[in-house]
């Protein structure tokens, strides 16, 4: 068996269970392995040692683009290295931010988005062009919760119509909510 099958058949282990701190330990072993620091955060999570030094010298990496250009529009909590929940916001965009659809999908395809339970995605200029993206994403299993909040004044997608297009991108999601305000 391959270290790549391995490494699948843990974070599928941990999905199932993703309080285990067994599987996270071995996890940890795994991400030391390939020289990812995120080893060293996960290992300290499980182990329930403070993480904050390490979460602060290993934030380029942990946090990508989101540490400097796309920290304005991005929130997130954490959960063992990862993020746990992210919060994405145009609210306060100007004509030179990025779109949504290009924040959704640089966080999507960021490692630290690999067990990300829950999505928020605030005031988009343009749903379409965030759901075309989305559609195009991997898979996320790991996704329980997604929000979509709209201006009110825009047309916004019905339920029905985010089910439709995003079940297959988050096939576990239990939680989906659409909200004009």
């Amino acid at each position: 068996m391959s270290l790549h099958d391995v490494q699948h058949q843990l974070e599928a282990a941990i999905l199932e269970d993703r309080y285990d701190p067994e599987l996270w330990l071995v996890y940890a072993d795994l991400l030391l392995q390939q020289g990812d620091p995120r080893g060293e955060i996960v290992s300290a999570y499980a182990s329930k040692r403070p993480t904050t030094l390490l979460q602060v010298r290993y934030e380029p990496l942990l946090m990508g683009r989101f540490a400097d250009e796309l920290a304005p529009y991005a929130w997130f909590s954490w959960r063992m290295g990862f993020w746990k929940a992210a919060s994405v916001s145009l609210r306060r965009a100007t004509p030179e931010s990025p779109s949504a659809a290009e924040i959704v999908t640089t966080l999507l395809e960021h490692p630290s988005a690999r067990f990300l339970r829950s999505l928020t995605i605030e005031h988009p200029e343009d749903w379409v062009d965030v759901f075309e993206r989305l559609q195009k994403a991997q898979a996320r299993p790991s996704l329980w919760s997604l929000h979509l909040i709209g201006r009110p004044d825009r047309a916004a997608p019905t339920l029905g119509d985010v089910r439709a297009l995003l079940g297959p991108v988050f096939p576990n999601a239990q939680r989906m909510v659409v909200v004009m305000a």
